[in-house]
């Protein structure tokens, strides 16, 4: 089912034109309208700890025969690459996971996070102004917008007792943030993160404005379902192939001077290049090419203003 093109003012037709921010109930019925037969099994929750780990203890159980996605209002223990957390706010954010069939290889799923970013930017930059701003991927798993961290996703492996293996992608995305929210993020990451350099908080509302997406928050949601979903099913199909050049053109800080940063490991200083045929990093350190797989690399720009 096709979204077709977005009206010029960046609003669907039939999107409500008063949006009550204080509504955080989203709308089954919309969001089977706009999913169509895509994703049969759709779950929308209240609360949950987490939506990734919801379907992977379910993965392990039994692995499911088709898609599944799992939806949620809030998320008390939402969380992002590395154990750290996720916070969103109930009206602001979308927040939900998918759970796929899947016969590729444990080592793949790095790649499949970084395919799985270009087509959720791709996703949301066709429906930003042509004059407005770029959505760009963060290597290996961030979106950014105006330099600042818009969305995450995680990519996570189950497998059941029969061998049966399950891929759990999780997306959480600020469509509007709110000073409590970025003091939150902000708190979080004085007490985790290691070096200051980190990227700040984006969300759509700066691009769209607070009406336009808190009005459409079901179809966002059908829209980065259906790229996420689409993405992983190619990449099933054909590996990572375009994948570097797709990355190459909506790479955050290409061919500038970065730090990668390796849990335990040595900090490495390069020219960031793109990424390989498997979705790794290239650095261009000292005239040599350097891969480096994700895991536990974090990205940062040495620039002072952190900027792409």
């Amino acid at each position: 089912m096709s979204l077709g093109k977005p009206p010029c003012d960046g609003m669907d037709t039939d999107a409500p034109t008063a949006p009550d921010a204080t509504n955080t109930t989203l709308d089954a019925v919309i969001l089977e309208r706009h999913l169509g037969d895509l994703l049969a099994d759709r779950e929308i929750v209240d609360v949950t700890t987490s939506t990734n780990a919801d379907l992977l203890a379910r993965a392990r159980q039994r692995a499911p025969l088709r898609p599944v996605l799992r939806v949620a209002q809030r998320q008390t223990q939402g969380r992002g690459r590395r154990g750290r957390s996720w916070h969103g706010n109930d009206a602001g954010s979308l927040l939900f996971s998918l759970a796929l069939p899947w016969a590729r290889d444990p080592a793949a799923s790095a790649a499949v996070t970084l395919a799985c970013g270009i087509a959720a930017a791709a996703a949301i930059q066709q429906w930003i102004p042509a004059n407005g701003a770029r959505v760009l991927v963060k290597w290996p798993n961030d979106l950014l917008l105006h330099g600042g961290k818009l969305a995450g996703i995680l990519v996570e492996l189950a497998d059941d007792a029969h061998g049966a293996r399950t891929l759990v992608i999780g997306m959480g995305i600020n469509l509007c943030s709110d000073l409590a929210l970025r003091d939150r993020i902000a708190s979080d990451r004085a007490k985790s993160e290691a070096s200051p350099a980190a990227v700040g908080v984006a969300d759509l509302a700066s691009v769209l404005g607070s009406a336009a997406v808190l009005s459409q928050r079901e179809i966002w949601l059908a829209r980065l379902a259906r790229a996420l979903l689409t993405a992983a099913q190619g990449y099933q199909r054909n590996g990572f192939a375009g994948g570097p050049a797709a990355f190459a053109a909506c790479c955050a800080y290409r061919d500038a001077v970065v730090e990668a940063h390796n849990a335990g490991g040595p900090v490495i200083t390069g020219i960031l290049r793109g990424v390989d045929s498997a979705g790794r990093l290239l650095l261009d350190s000292g005239g040599a090419l350097q891969p480096l797989n994700s895991g536990e690399i974090s990205l940062r720009s040495r620039d002072a203003g952190g900027a792409p």
